[in-house]
């Protein structure tokens, strides 16, 4: 999950040349694995969709709804945690969720 960015031309008084910036917005863009990671957290931790959508800053429900429609639909989810799994493993998963 990274800022959406947007290239601008800005004029430079000082040098009298135009320069290019990048600009960051206020939406946020992800990857395919992003949205994977997210739709498994929803569906194996017992979170709601609301807490989802303000942890990861998703625009709406239905944005994360289609997520899960698309991946749900096209390839099987490996579990994000095997039951036989110790505490350590699932602290692992979960500190790389919140790394992203």
């Amino acid at each position: 999950m990274k800022h959406k960015t947007r290239t601008e031309r800005v004029y430079n008084k000082a040098t009298g040349w135009y320069e290019t910036r990048e600009v960051e917005l206020k939406g946020y863009t992800f990857t395919d694995d992003d949205r994977i990671l997210i739709v498994r957290e929803y569906l194996e931790c017992d979170v709601s969709a609301e807490k989802i959508i303000k942890k990861y800053h998703i625009s709406s429900r239905t944005v994360l709804f289609s997520w899960m429609d698309k991946f749900l639909n096209e390839i099987d989810l490996p579990p994000l945690q095997q039951e036989s799994d110790s505490d350590e493993n699932l602290q692992v998963v979960l500190y790389q969720l919140l790394a992203l």
